[in-house]
């Protein structure tokens, strides 16, 4: 009797926190051009108002940049100087595409989806999360690459690319559905080996871009489901002289299903290095290394 009183009262404490959330969330709009994130005076709470919420944006909380903004050719840059929290980000409707970047090495933490507007110079931010709330999320990038270091995906339901992605280094893989709807997506690293929780990655008809010299493409994990679709992963600079063992190129797990994979590189230094530390058989429509290849079990 007691455990179940204990389980009813815990079950209500969190609808309490809940509901108090979502009453309390809110609409953020930045006025003012150029200023730092934790600067209240930035905030309003309609586009262009001038009403001050009483603090700066919240895990709850949707954040807009659009024509209500004030960015001007000389006054557009949003610095995050803080840890950043928000819901929806939305970067759209100004006249002048703005900058966000950061004062030192921060991290934003999107706990919605993202929208960056066209024009936009890389979102020059070192860590960023989409962080698990149990909703399906969305990343709209309209051409901009997102992030100059780190991008975790850690959402436990998916996560959807509406148009083609760039990651500026790595994508981190951690748990949930991530996908890419046939877009294009371009990155150093994509690591989905780490996460202890079910993964899938759908990559339907996509064309994936590995850019780096020394890039991994790593799903060599038990936990994640991988649906290869039509997908085509090009490795376009690969080095394989100086990283000729399996811990870079290709790292996949036995079982897997791959479409095409190319390795670019035709110098005398390029070809590229398949396989893994695993057992089990690995599938692929087509393999083409156009420099010197190596295969590992």
């Amino acid at each position: 009797m007691l455990q179940k009183k204990i389980i009813k009262t815990i079950s209500i404490f969190l609808f309490l926190l809940l509901s108090f959330t979502k009453v309390f969330a809110a609409n953020y709009y930045w006025v003012g051009g150029s200023g730092a994130w934790s600067d209240i005076n930035h905030w309003r709470t309609t586009s262009g108002g001038t009403t001050y919420p009483s603090v700066v944006p919240g895990p709850g909380d949707n954040t807009f940049f659009d024509g209500g903004s004030g960015f001007t050719a000389s006054s557009k840059t949003v610095t995050l100087d803080v840890t950043g929290n928000v819901h929806n980000i939305t970067f759209s409707g100004s006249s002048v595409a703005p900058t966000f970047t950061q004062s030192g090495l921060q991290t934003l933490n999107i706990y919605g989806s993202s929208v960056w507007q066209s024009g936009m110079p890389v979102v020059n931010i070192a860590n960023i999360y989409y962080r698990h709330t149990g909703e399906a999320k969305t990343i709209t990038s309209n051409g901009v690459i997102t992030g100059n270091s780190n991008i975790f995906l850690e959402e436990e339901n998916s996560i959807s690319l509406t148009d083609a992605f760039i990651a500026s280094y790595a994508i981190w893989h951690q748990t949930g559905t991530f996908n890419t709807n046939g877009y294009s997506l371009t990155t150093k690293h994509y690591y989905a080996n780490n996460g202890t929780k079910p993964q899938t990655l759908n990559l339907g008809s996509s064309n994936v871009y590995m850019t780096d010299y020394a890039s991994t493409f790593n799903t060599n994990s038990s936990y994640i489901t991988l649906n290869a679709g039509t997908s085509h992963i090009h490795f376009t600079v690969f080095d394989k002289a100086n990283n000729d063992n399996y811990f870079y190129g290709l790292l996949t797990y036995g079982g897997q299903t791959f479409y095409n994979v190319t390795f670019e590189n035709a110098t005398s230094n390029g070809g590229g290095t398949l396989g893994g530390n695993h057992s089990g058989k690995v599938y692929f429509n087509k393999v083409e290394f156009k420099g010197d290849g190596a295969v590992y079990g």
